[in-house]
């Protein structure tokens, strides 16, 4: 009796053991986005990106905000996983010499190989890295344009409404005369940096709810602990 109590006790651990083996998040993960992963390296890439660009350091800021920036971080990248994902579900596919030519672009910014690869280090990169998010970025923005380009088109009229609105945004550079404003650059002139922000407006108007239906009907799993806070 003594024995089979032993044997039953011993196959319910080991069937707890399985189930916790299963369930125990990938080594290095820190979300799974319809089973492709997200890494940790990845994540603190992102919120290194994030950080820079607010200008602020992860011991400078208050834990609250330090939690928005890292939840921010996250769900770029599970958005970029999406969209990524939809863009080969509709068979966009960037030729590796493509991908090749850009990352030599990129090379050619530095003044020679160890420069590159301090830069990369100091990004939190390495070759991999960046060969992935150029190949991922380029296949995304195909995507997009496919998806959203049409939509996105600026007339004439709408380009010259929005430069005749906003006016104190496109005078000239340096000082104007005494009592006098600073001359407003010729439409013509601005033509082109008015289509580009209109189009971001209006490719982020049309992006917002098509990830949030993209995400409600994903599989996302996060790992880190305690989430993104």
């Amino acid at each position: 009796m003594r024995y089979l109590l032993f044997v039953l006790m011993l196959m319910l651990l080991i069937q707890q053991a399985a189930r916790a083996a299963e369930t125990a998040p990938p080594a290095n993960t820190a979300a799974l986005v319809n089973g492709a992963v997200i890494t940790t390296a990845d994540f603190r890439a992102e919120l290194n990106r994030v950080l820079r660009l607010r200008k602020k350091s992860e011991t400078g800021m208050e834990p609250a905000m330090l939690a928005m920036v890292k939840k921010e971080a996250l769900d770029t990248l599970i958005g970029r996983e999406l969209l990524y994902q939809e863009s080969r579900r509709n068979g966009i596919a960037i030729p590796p010499a493509t991908v090749e030519n850009e990352i030599g672009r990129l090379r050619r910014q530095y003044a020679n190989a160890a420069d590159y690869q301090a830069a990369l280090a100091k990004l939190g990169l390495n070759e991999d890295m960046i060969k992935s998010q150029i190949e991922r970025g380029m296949a995304i923005r195909s995507f997009m344009e496919s998806r959203f380009g049409s939509k996105t088109v600026v007339t004439e009229e709408e380009a010259r409404s929005y430069y005749y609105s906003h006016q104190d945004s496109f005078r000239q550079a340096g000082q104007a005369g005494e009592g006098r404003p600073k001359a407003v650059l010729p439409f013509e002139a601005v033509r082109d940096r008015i289509n580009k922000q209109l189009q971001r407006e209006r490719a982020q108007d049309e992006l917002t709810p098509y990830l949030k239906q993209l995400r409600d009907a994903a599989r996302v799993e996060i790992y880190l602990v305690g989430g993104p806070d």
